[in-house]
């Protein structure tokens, strides 16, 4: 019995010795891997010749398997493996380089590694003689060292290749001097440097005086920002440069997209045009002008709002940039103050409004006190001195819808009131509403937020609101202003809208985010009574009393009617006393009836249309 385990024990190790090796394989950029697993550490031996590899392993005859060994590696560096008794050979398609090591799991590891061409550069010997010093801060490299040979090589060549292929026109070689313009000498020194001056000249110029060189303005016209508008009205010039902007595949026209920059600071709106500068990826010049000209006239101060612009000098509007933009180290001079105070009586009359107070002061500061008298009496007799601009009517409420849309489209002092009585007679009229005309009101309630015109602006877009079926938002608008009066005249405007035209839900709506509360502060009894009324026609009685404060609202010992046939009626609502103080318990209760109770007029409506 010994005996035989004995013989199975020996003939293990031959058995599984016997069996070949498997060759596993892999691909990377650079080379290609062979791992020859056979199972314990490994000696090897190495011979080459020509393409063929030969690689024996010490003490190794079971050959090995290559038969998925072409799976993951392609027939490219190694072509061919064939498999001897003690090792493999290698055919090869390339001149690589091959490495043999050992891995830590029994065995060898065979790398093909491809091998990179060295370039051979040709390096011309050092010229040691003395050259001139260079200025300071100019940075030189020698013209002779070997990374600029080679890139005349490479570049030689593709110049070259270019020419063959028809991409560029060879210039003709420049025409060799006579022979008795021709030197005696060749030139001491040919490093064949880029210079612009000797160095005589940049020695001099070390020693002599810097003059500085003059300002310089842009050309006369080019802040005409009178011509950046029409007489046409703001909506139209707005929605045909919008249209005009984004052409076909949502590609940006940056003419266009300019031309709305300076429309937007034509009337004045300065955040709009640094909008559409943002907008529009608009990164040149003139962007950045027309960036400080917004600063300007949306009133800023500082470093941001100032332009290297001489004081005197420039000519046209610019010289009106200039004495608002421009540096203050010199006075404007008598001469300067005449042609500001002339380009001045071009603009129109709401950009003089807004520039006359900072152009006074500035003349002021520069004891140029003629000038600015000229234009403290542009900007009180503008009617006068600008026949462009009529004088608006006396009383605008008075005025048709076509004589408004001319007033609007004047773009003066009166617009922002003009817009006013524009949205209030269109509403007055139940006429349709233009969306190009909100725009126009919405920018100037955002550009001149805090004056009275702002504040008419808005209760006229909260009429809009209200008239277009918006209850919600126009209740909401109503009660972000700050007059009691201007929340009680709206909130009753908004209420006739919902009784005349609103719907069953829109009322129920309105009555849930008013409440009783709401209600008696901001409407009269009989609009409270209307409500109501409507609200129990719709079967909501409880809503009813709880929005009109009827008695029997705040103890109920029966459960609401509210259209048995169609929804269940809910539980009484529970309501801490006023004179008792308000606990968890009972702010919980007025919640879940709350909720309950809008549950049941969305059962009771249905859901809202779409």
């Amino acid at each position: 019995m010994r005996l035989l385990i004995l013989l199975i024990m020996l003939s293990l190790p031959t058995f599984v010795l016997g069996k070949p090796a498997k060759i596993k394989s892999g691909e990377h950029s650079t080379f290609s891997r062979l791992v020859l697993y056979t199972g314990q550490t490994q000696q090897w031996t190495q011979s080459r010749n020509g393409n063929k590899v030969t690689i024996k392993v010490t003490g190794w005859t079971s050959s090995f398997d290559t038969a998925d060994t072409f799976t993951f590696i392609p027939r490219e560096r190694v072509t061919e493996i064939r498999a001897l008794p003690d090792g493999i050979e290698l055919t090869l398609d390339c001149t690589c380089k091959v490495q043999v090591a050992a891995v830590e799991r029994g065995g060898i590891m065979v790398d093909i590694t491809d091998t990179v061409d060295d370039v051979e550069v040709d390096v011309p010997p050092q010229d040691t003689r003395l050259v001139w010093p260079e200025p300071d801060g100019f940075v030189m490299q020698s013209a002779t060292s070997a990374s600029i040979n080679a890139l005349r090589k490479t570049l030689t060549q593709r110049l070259a290749k270019a020419a063959t292929q028809d991409l560029l026109v060879p210039a003709p070689p420049s025409a060799t001097r006579p022979a008795a313009a021709q030197q005696l000498f060749d030139e001491p020194h040919a490093v064949e440097r880029i210079r612009t001056t000797s160095a005589a000249e940049r020695a001099n110029q070390r020693n002599a005086p810097s003059i500085p060189t003059p300002p310089q303005c842009p050309p006369e016209h080019y802040g005409d920002i009178q011509n950046w508008g029409t007489d046409e009205s703001f909506a139209d010039q707005l929605g045909r440069l919008r249209r005009d902007t984004v052409m076909e595949f949502d590609v940006t026209d940056q003419s266009s997209a300019l031309h709305l920059t300076r429309l937007y600071l034509f009337f004045a709106m300065g955040a709009e045009a640094r909008a559409s500068i943002v907008a529009f990826d608009q990164d040149t010049y003139d962007a950045n002008f027309l960036t400080v000209v917004s600063r300007l006239l949306d009133g800023e101060s500082g470093r941001k709002i100032s332009l290297d612009l001489p004081a005197n000098g420039c000519e046209g509007t610019m010289s009106l940039w200039a004495a608002l933009l421009g540096r203050t180290d010199a006075a404007i001079s008598e001469p300067q103050g005449k042609i500001v105070a002339e380009a001045f009586s071009r603009l129109p009359h709401h950009l003089r409004t807004i520039l006359g107070p900072k152009l006074i002061s500035r003349l002021h500061d520069d004891e140029n006190g003629v000038a600015a008298g000229v234009i403290k009496n542009m900007i009180s007799n503008h009617t006068d001195a600008d026949p462009q601009y009529p004088n608006p009517a006396s009383n605008l409420a008075d005025s048709s819808i076509p004589e408004l849309e001319a007033l609007v489209a004047q773009s003066n002092a009166e617009t922002p009131m003009a817009l006013v009585a524009l949205i209030n007679r269109t509403i007055d009229q139940n006429l349709a509403i233009s969306n190009d005309i909100l725009i126009v009101a919405r920018s100037f309630a955002r550009q001149q937020a805090g004056t009275p015109e702002a504040i008419e602006i808005e209760k006229a877009l909260v009429r809009v609101s209200a008239f277009r079926g918006n209850y919600t938002d126009a209740i909401a608008s109503a009660m972000e202003l700050e007059a009691d009066q201007d929340r009680k005249d709206l909130i009753g405007f908004t209420v006739s809208q919902i009784i005349a035209k609103g719907r069953d839900i829109d009322v129920a709506k309105f009555a849930l985010n008013l409440g009783h509360d709401g209600a008696q502060t901001y409407l009269q009894q009989s609009a409270v009574q209307e409500i109501a009324d409507r609200l129990t026609a719709a079967g909501m009685d409880e809503l009813s009393r709880d929005f009109s404060g009827k008695k029997g609202s705040t103890k109920r010992d029966h459960p609401p009617q509210v259209n048995a046939s169609t929804a269940p009626a809910g539980p009484a609502r529970p309501r801490a006393l006023p004179d008792e103080p308000t606990t968890i318990a009972a702010a919980s209760a007025i919640l879940k009836t709350s909720k309950d109770l809008r549950e049941q007029v969305v059962s009771t409506l249905g859901p809202a249309p779409p």
